[in-house]
């Protein structure tokens, strides 16, 4: 018996070793700023605009996997299937970059035409027009915690209460989430400027719980190295990111026009092969 003891405590602290020394790299790249480089894009062919086509100005935020910013330039599936449903639609994107929470005074103001990706809610109706075809496939609100957390999901987010939970500034987590936050059942939320800040509170164990898209947090794990440390506490339902063009008459022309490009590649299987690409690169699926 004294053997086995043994046996188990060695084994434990191998564990526990590795566990550290993963976590303590993750922590140190993210304190040195050292943001793990993104994969390289898949190979997607994006048909050049034509001379005439009609320009508009897309906000893009950054939302790993599916927007990256690469050399200044935001890249990615989400990316390549509006300029494709663009460029069906005789259209021409000019994108910029811009953080989350800026988004809704950009398409206030004019000064970008549309944005993506966005879950359209109650609340952004006045930002202006939404695709009723969502940009791509429904994202799987999830939330995750700490591998050997105490904390169970038991179908109601009542019993997450007194966790500590992180948000992003400016992000929609769902219907069900959403009026959690809003009434109060989470009480005990930071809010956090993007998704890196608020999983790299949850290592360090400043967070209980973190909601975000199942593949989002699948690359943030994997980015850090960190898949065996942040583990899925609950699957909360399905939302679809869209498209949104800014208010008004002008842009409601817009809306119209390219959604009806994005029906078009929705329909024949274009957007459906992007990802097919896309899902096969990042995480050979």
């Amino acid at each position: 018996m004294p053997y086995i003891t043994s046996v188990l405590c060695r084994v434990l602290t191998i564990l526990w070793f590795g566990a550290a020394v993963v976590l303590g790299s993750a922590l140190q790249a993210a304190a040195s700023g050292a943001v793990p480089p993104p994969p390289p894009p898949p190979s997607i062919k994006v048909p050049l605009p034509a001379k005439d086509s009609i320009p508009f100005v897309v906000a893009v935020h950054p939302y790993p996997p599916y927007t990256e910013a690469r050399d200044g330039s935001p890249e990615g599936m989400m990316v390549d299937i509006v300029k494709i449903a663009a460029h069906r639609a005789g259209m021409r994107v000019i994108l910029r970059q811009e953080p989350l929470d800026r988004i809704p005074a950009l398409l206030r103001s004019g000064e970008v035409d549309a944005a993506f990706p966005l879950y359209r809610t109650a609340q952004r109706a006045e930002l202006g027009t939404f695709c009723d075809t969502p940009v791509t496939n429904p994202e799987t609100i999830t939330i995750f915690t700490r591998r050997l957390s105490p904390w169970q999901f038991t179908g109601s987010l009542r019993s997450l209460a007194d966790t500590r939970v992180g948000i992003v500034r400016g992000h929609s987590y769902g219907p069900e989430l959403d009026k959690a936050l809003e009434q109060g059942v989470l009480r005990n939320v930071t809010i956090f400027a993007d998704f890196t800040q608020c999983y790299m509170a949850l290592l360090e164990d400043r967070l209980d719980i973190m909601p975000m898209d199942l593949l989002l947090g699948r690359e943030l794990a994997r980015r850090y190295g960190t898949l065996g440390s942040v583990v899925q506490l609950a699957v909360v339902e399905q939302v679809f990111p869209r498209i949104v063009f800014g208010p008004g008459e002008k842009h409601a022309r817009m809306a119209q026009q390219f959604c009806n490009g994005l029906d078009s590649i929705r329909q024949d299987g274009t957007a459906r092969r992007i990802r097919g690409v896309f899902i096969g690169t990042y995480y050979g699926e």
